[in-house]
């Protein structure tokens, strides 16, 4: 299917994005059809950091397959109310009964840090206009999205490669302390209770395959892993390196209601990843893959 794009207005702030067709074709279908639409944007009550926006869509019974977590630059749909909503940080659409299905509908391309900036502060000036249709543009490819300056690395999972870039303006001593491991060789796996994380076995690690990093007290982390992004987890005896390869989602044991964990993010992807992607999405049924970090020249 040829790719459709959409032009988005939230108060003062213009972006585009992309309809996911492929992941949601009910849905996308739906919102497409529907053009323009318009309505307002408001602060959530009970999802963190989302705003969901009324733009008068029918509720509807769930069709295409939901994500259980959301981050900043995805756009999903309520079934249950036809609202849209996007995650500006660490947010999950939920309500005071708990979480709540969302279709993924949409992905926005650019920089969000101003629509960021713009949602959060919903809470202290009420609600803003939306307006969305279909793209003037339905030609050239999503803006990708700007990283912050730093040194990169080139991770390679199995057959696929990809660039990151250290998030040194994030987590300095962190990614400090990781470059300076490199380069870096063992194992790549699934997880068996954290969703669609990829999992690094360091072979001088232990029965673990540890890879602590000596960053005492552990720097700022996330709950929501945002896809793209590498992380550091600090807790012995499973201290490592783990990648959200695929779609956002949270670190926890296996049993229901326990708590969730905070890692640190150091490195993200830039560029196109999906062939990274794709090698991590067959790691459930083609086992542990060779899994390489290497420093890239300045």
């Amino acid at each position: 299917m040829t790719a459709r794009f959409l032009d988005i207005r939230i108060g003062e702030i213009e972006l585009r994005a992309l309809l996911l067709d492929e992941r949601a074709p009910v849905a996308a279908a739906a919102l497409w059809s529907a053009l323009p639409l318009a309505g307002r944007a408001r602060h959530d009550d009970w999802s963190g950091e989302l705003a969901r926006l009324h733009v008068g869509l029918a509720p509807s019974a769930i069709a295409d397959l939901p994500v259980p977590y959301q981050h900043p630059q995805l756009i999903v749909l309520d079934p249950a109310t036809g609202d849209l909503a996007i995650a500006y940080g660490q947010g999950r659409l939920q309500n005071g009964f708990g979480p709540l299905p969302a279709v993924p509908v949409a992905a926005i391309g650019a920089d969000v840090a101003p629509l960021a900036g713009l949602l959060r502060q919903l809470q202290f000036t009420g609600a803003a206009p939306v307006r969305i249709t279909a793209s003037t543009d339905q030609r050239s490819p999503l803006a990708e999205a700007p990283r912050p300056p730093g040194h990169r690395l080139h991770v390679r999972l199995g057959d696929a490669s990809v660039a990151a870039v250290f998030l040194e303006s994030v987590s300095p001593k962190t990614a400090a302390a990781f470059r300076a491991l490199l380069p870096l060789s063992g194992t790549g796996t699934n997880t068996h209770s954290s969703g669609p994380l990829v999992r690094f076995w360091n072979p001088a690690g232990g029965p673990e395959g540890e890879t602590p990093l000596a960053v005492e007290p552990p720097e700022r982390g996330e709950v929501v892993l945002r896809p793209g992004y590498l992380y550091y987890f600090t807790s012995p005896p499973w201290r490592g390196v783990r990648i959200a390869a695929r779609d956002a989602t949270v670190m926890r044991n296996a049993i229901a209601g326990s708590s969730l964990t905070r890692l640190t993010p150091f490195a993200a992807f830039v560029g196109d990843w999906s062939g990274f992607r794709a090698e991590a999405e067959r790691l459930q049924d083609e086992g542990a893959k060779p899994l390489r970090f290497e420093g890239l020249p300045e």
